[in-house]
């Protein structure tokens, strides 16, 4: 249908974007001191992990392009709605997505050491981006 490759269209635009801004941000990085960066791993809806390290003034935002940029859907899964969720495992905290890359990972609360997030997807509406099997 129109709207389904609309949407495959605008998740396909949005991985593209959203791999770009990840490059820009390595390209650009100047590591802090090891300690006190933190490793980011992220669980996928296809159960699939990526991996981040980031430094306390880096964008909390760069969570997000790297799920949009390494989540791939095959012909099964749902589309990857825009306003996904990240979560943590314990004690349980929501992330939503900042609203610019101005947020800084450690504004969120987070700081040097180990961390695993989820995805929680919460799109409606939209065939193919439902979040269903998600």
């Amino acid at each position: 249908s129109a709207q389904l490759l609309a949407a495959t269209q605008e998740r396909t635009a949005r991985r593209e974007a959203a791999a770009e801004q990840l490059h820009q941000l390595r390209a650009q990085h100047r590591p802090p001191v090891e300690e006190e960066r933190a490793a980011c791993a992220v669980r996928l809806p296809n159960g699939a992990r990526c991996d981040l390290r980031l430094g306390p003034s880096d964008p909390l935002l760069a969570l997000w392009w790297l799920v949009e940029s390494e989540y791939t859907e095959t012909d099964d899964d749902a589309l990857l709605p825009r306003d996904f969720s990240l979560s943590t495992g314990f004690p349980r905290r929501s992330l939503r997505r900042p609203g610019s890359a101005d947020e800084a990972f450690e504004s969120a609360g987070l700081g040097p050491g180990q961390h695993m997030f989820m995805v929680e997807a919460r799109g409606r509406g939209v065939p193919g981006a439902d979040g269903v099997g998600v």
